[in-house]
């Protein structure tokens, strides 16, 4: 079974704001692409 610590829930939901942000940055400045 796969079993979730709390550790691991937090480096996902970090990584997943960490993409979203870098996704709407992205796209209000395309300069930096």
């Amino acid at each position: 079974e796969m079993v979730i610590r709390p550790n691991e829930m937090r480096l996902i939901t970090v990584s997943l704001l960490g993409v979203l942000f870098g996704f709407l940055i992205g796209s209000s400045f395309p300069i930096v692409n």
